[in-house]
């Protein structure tokens, strides 16, 4: 049996890519293009943590999984970056993957015992939870599907797995297994509306990798497209269309962004790239793709791209969107976040919205306590009704 650490070291190499008629993007220099509407900042994250994956929850709270050094655990902030809670020790046992459900709760996959677990509090405790009794592997994904359904991907050794539990991870159903090559893992799950589950799979071998469909609750299973493509990343937009990113590719196959849309029933090739780390969506259906260069975006579905690399100079392996917009990246132990949100937002507050102040009455000094989406006000202006006049006040 092929070493899994001997598998990770495998470069696959790909030819010079044929003439094609879409954009293409192979270059060594990170490309560096100024953008008015988005742009990064580094935030803090402590040194001496290598991060390996983020999420946010429904509160806009950050939590970043680390590993490869010897401060492995979870990471978290309630303060939209500003200051960090260390909420869990793995020990050396990095943090590979994570999501949370809508109410919050966190589930976090690990390298070496009790590697699966779930906190309820907000990552205050941590509950092992019990892993599918058929597997061994690495979590190297995990999906939530409302509140009790988790979906997550384990490198067996015969292959990327898929495991589902209805009851929030007390028992498990195997769903998938590749069954091609002891390199093939699980990089992405994506459900759309109606259910269809998608996998995208990365191998190390020829005749390996892809994107698999089930229509059928996981029953059955439809091989999509891409063989010898290392497929790193997938995404689905809210129209249910699928996206894909390759890391490499084998043979002469070409690599890039692929999509899935809904009048067609192939992958079709819309950006030839390669290197490709991880994407994500945002709720106006802006696609953001990692790869060597930087990050790309598109705002048209796919139609065309554009760099928004402004603000940094590396490139970047994850990416994750919170429900306000706002996108985060990571390599190593940097993290960025856009300045403002990548979705359009309105720029009034709704009627009927109101802020919780205290003291009240006041003099001097006034707390004034929101909500999450409440950080994309820029001013507040207080009335006094009594006396019959105003003051504004900006929100710093």
């Amino acid at each position: 049996m092929l070493n899994k650490s001997y598998i990770s070291l495998i470069i696959s190499l790909w030819l010079i890519m044929p003439a094609i008629g879409i954009a293409q993007d192979f270059k060594s220099d990170l490309e560096i293009t100024d953008t008015s509407d988005i742009f990064w900042e580094q935030l803090y994250f402590p040194d001496t943590a290598d991060i390996k994956c983020i999420s946010t929850n429904e509160a806009g709270d950050i939590f970043i999984g680390t590993g490869g050094n010897e401060n492995d655990g979870l990471y978290r902030s309630t303060d939209f970056g500003e200051t960090w809670d260390f909420v869990l020790n793995c020990n050396n046992h990095g943090i590979i993957s994570i999501d949370i459900n809508p109410q919050g709760d966190i589930f976090i996959g690990k390298l070496g015992f009790d590697n699966f677990q779930a906190s309820y509090d907000n990552g205050d405790t941590w509950t092992i939870l019990n892993r599918p009794p058929y597997t061994t592997g690495n979590i190297t994904k995990i999906h939530c599907q409302g509140n009790d359904t988790i979906y997550i991907g384990t490198w067996e050794d015969g292959g990327g797995l898929l495991s589902r539990s209805t009851d929030g991870g007390y028992s498990w159903d195997s769903l998938f297994l590749s069954q091609v090559n002891p390199g093939d893992h699980i990089t992405d799950i994506v459900i759309s509306s109606g259910g269809d589950i998608y996998l995208s799979i990365m191998g190390y071998f020829n005749n390996t990798g892809g994107v698999y469909r089930s229509v059928d609750n996981g029953n059955t299973w439809e091989f999509l497209g891409l063989m010898n493509h290392q497929v790193g990343a997938m995404a689905i937009n809210s129209n249910n269309e699928i996206f894909t990113g390759d890391w490499y590719t084998m043979l002469d196959e070409v690599p890039g962004i692929y999509a899935l849309y809904n009048e067609s029933d192939t992958l079709q090739i819309i950006r030839a790239t390669n290197g490709v780390t991880d994407m994500a969506i945002n709720s106006d259906g802006h696609i953001f793709v990692l790869n060597g260069l930087g990050i790309l975006r598109s705002m048209d579905n796919g139609e065309s791209f554009e760099y928004v690399n402004e603000g940094i100079t590396s490139s970047f392996f994850d990416i994750h969107i919170d429900n306000e917009g706002f996108a985060y990246i990571s390599r190593y132990n940097e993290l960025y976040r856009s300045v403002n949100t990548t979705v359009a937002i309105n720029e009034q507050v709704p009627p009927g919205h109101f802020f919780n102040v205290y003291p009240n009455p006041f003099s001097d000094n006034i707390n004034i306590r929101g909500q999450k989406t409440d950080r994309l006000i820029k001013s507040v202006t207080i009335f006094n009704i009594s006396l019959l006049f105003s003051n504004s006040i900006s929100r710093k």
